[in-house]
């Protein structure tokens, strides 16, 4: 036990580590296989630690916000029973209780002394993520083919740009965190490698929501520090390296040019890698000087306060530059939000299209208004307990005025306020809030404010995109509000120790939502195999996974889908019905089993089938088709 405890901090980086670029890894963890497996590995280690440790102590902010998701978690499960898109919210369901057995895995698990090891092991994780994302462009691996759609934005491995920019913006503040109040020289060093490299992947993403969160997340930290002269000093030491890469990497054609070939791509990125590599020698450079001058160098409290009236003025000197030239903060105010609801004007879109510099210094984003107004709207139809987990996209659906897909609210506030009303949303809102209080009163630990502001550039991001759908960005940001409240239960708060009937009754529990995530993982699986394999024609393998994931997910509507469309392409219509009709009493409001029920069948239950398709879905390109000669099996195939 001993010598567990002793390499207890290494494990605990080396686990943070490796779930973080697994998850990132299997596409940000976007499938529900993905939740599956990573529960799976996190029930076994908290299981491991209720057998092994002989105390497990949870101060009252820890067993409150516990208690918090854990009610958001059972409001997900319950709404399963009124749920306008049930199937959905079983899939909600299993990614909230990986969100909450997450949670409680580093709070039982992870000692106190051990969280700037679990905070290093994340740092590490994203660095590493950071870096196969920009050598994935002029290094593609075994010569494959760049999506175009992609290519010009940053997103692999996650696959979505803007949560790679967030994900990349919390490591930009761990790592100047680390940079400022490290243990030792090499830690400090090593952490400001990592900044020239996640400040130009972030750039590269060309994501303006990641680094108005990260500008959020960083006046936070030093808002928060009682050590922010030092956090301040690092910033200013380490700023010029990773400027000069955004810089260099911004005035590269090839790079910041929509639409650009693959070849271009990829010279421009080798061009740019030495030089990047050469920043990162001038980051660590400048972080070993900065750590010798720390160690050499005490200043006076006189020398200290002088310093920071002198910040504080050029900081005021700044901002009185801004307001002269753009306008007061009343003026910018009113024009940001101009900018952010209203239409682009078509100088401003033609700008936008030549150059992606220019997405950064432009707001319009029409689009997500009306998405929010949207889940507002939808909050209408049940404003306490919601539409159900999950049924978002099908409302969106139902009630768009323009064929514009959109699968999430974009934003995990007005989505959970969409679909599980007023208590839903205070349960999230209270679970993400606590690990804020607990920040405050753990403020004068070192690395607090710099997770402090990783945890804010989250929360922010979260409000605005779909990061909860994303475990590789909401579980790394709920991991680092975890470590805040384990910070903050080391200043002398009262602990109360797990007695052990508890342990012993969680214990069959976990055993129970072990099997259940295998049992869950063999359906999503053979489900992805079904998709799969029908996508490449081969229709006897698509029945084979598509039965086997009817046995494991019975209640699936998509599964019976897959099962339809293999049938069919099988020329099996007999059965092909039979399974589509299943589908479609396991899931009515999903328009594309409905649509592929009328290519399955004639006469007047195929107009009844597009019937209820068009009621569901009236802009989808299949339906607007409609009109016209009937949809081959074929184009059964290409519905959305």
């Amino acid at each position: 036990m001993a010598e567990l405890a002793r390499r207890s901090p290494t494990m605990v980086a080396g686990g943070a580590f490796v779930v973080t670029v697994a998850l990132a890894a299997a596409n940000g963890g976007y499938s529900p296989s993905a939740w599956n497996w990573t529960t799976l590995l996190l029930v076994w280690v908290l299981a491991v630690a209720l057998v092994l440790r002989e105390r497990i102590a949870l101060s009252r902010f820890e067993m409150a916000t516990l208690a918090c998701l854990a009610a958001f978690v059972l409001l997900t499960g319950l709404s399963i029973a009124w749920s306008h898109d049930s199937p959905q919210s079983i899939l909600e369901l299993q990614r909230g209780f990986l969100y909450l057995i997450g949670l409680a895995t580093v709070l039982a698990s992870v000692r106190m002394r051990s969280i700037p090891h679990l905070l290093g092991g994340l740092l590490a994780g994203i660095a590493v993520v950071a870096t196969y994302s920009l050598l994935a462009r002029p290094f593609p691996a075994g010569g494959e083919e760049l999506d175009p759609i992609f290519s010009s934005r940053l997103s692999d491995p996650i696959g979505y740009w803007n949560a790679l920019g967030a994900f990349a913006g919390m490591g930009v503040l761990l790592a100047l965190g680390f940079a400022a109040h490290g243990r030792g020289i090499v830690s400090r060093a090593a952490s400001a490698t990592t900044l020239p490299i996640l400040l130009t992947t972030l750039y590269l993403t060309f994501s303006r929501g990641a680094w108005i969160a990260l500008a959020i997340g960083l006046v936070a930290a030093i808002t928060l520090g009682s050590k922010r002269l030092s956090l301040i000093t690092a910033l200013l030491a380490l700023a010029p390296a990773s400027i000069a890469a955004v810089l260099i990497s911004s005035q590269s054609d090839a790079l910041t040019t929509p639409g650009a070939s693959q070849q271009a791509i990829a010279a421009a990125g080798r061009d740019l890698a030495p030089t990047i590599l050469l920043l990162v020698a001038v980051s660590m450079g400048a972080a070993v000087a900065l750590t010798l001058a720390d160690r050499r160098f005490e200043f006076s409290a006189a020398a200290r306060r002088g310093y920071a009236v002198g910040l504080a003025i050029v900081a005021l000197a700044c901002l009185a530059v801004v307001f002269t030239r753009l306008g007061g903060p009343l003026e910018l105010a009113e024009k940001a939000y101009v900018s952010f609801a209203g239409n682009a004007p078509e100088e401003e879109r033609l700008a936008l299209g030549s150059s992606l510099n220019q997405r950064l210094f432009t707001l319009q984003s029409r689009g997500r208004v009306v998405v929010w107004e949207a889940a507002l709207d939808q909050r209408k139809v049940s404003p306490w307990f919601g539409s159900g987990a999950g049924s978002f996209e099908q409302y969106w659906l139902r009630t768009r005025q323009a064929p514009t897909q959109s699968r999430d609210a974009h934003s995990l506030y007005l989505e959970t306020l969409a679909e599980l009303g007023w208590i839903g949303a205070a349960s999230i809102l209270v679970t993400l809030a606590l690990p804020i209080v607990a920040a405050i009163r753990a403020r004068q630990q070192g690395l607090v404010a710099a997770a402090f502001g990783a945890y804010a550039t989250f929360m922010v991001h979260a409000g605005v995109d779909w990061d909860w759908e994303l475990p590789a960005v909401a579980l790394v940001g709920l991991v680092i509000g975890a470590s805040l409240l384990r910070l903050a239960s080391r200043q002398g708060r009262r602990r109360k120790t797990l007695p052990p009937r508890v342990r012993n009754a969680a214990i069959p529990l976990l055993v129970a939502a072990f099997v259940a995530s295998a049992l869950l993982l063999l359906g999503n699986r053979a489900l992805a195999a079904a998709e799969s394999a029908a996508d490449a024609g081969d229709w006897t393998e698509a029945e084979q996974q598509a039965t086997t994931a009817t046995r494991w997910l019975p209640w699936a509507g998509q599964a019976w889908q897959q099962l339809g469309r293999a049938q069919l392409g099988l020329g099996e219509a007999v059965e092909a019905r039979e399974s589509l009709l299943e589908g479609a009493r396991k899931d009515p409001s999903d328009w594309r089993i409905h649509y592929d029920l009328g290519v399955a069948s004639g006469g007047a239950e195929r107009e009844r089938a597009y019937e209820e398709a068009r009621e569901l879905n009236r802009l989808a390109p299949d339906i607007q088709a409609l009109s016209k000669p009937a949809p081959t099996q074929e184009s059964a195939q290409r519905a959305e």
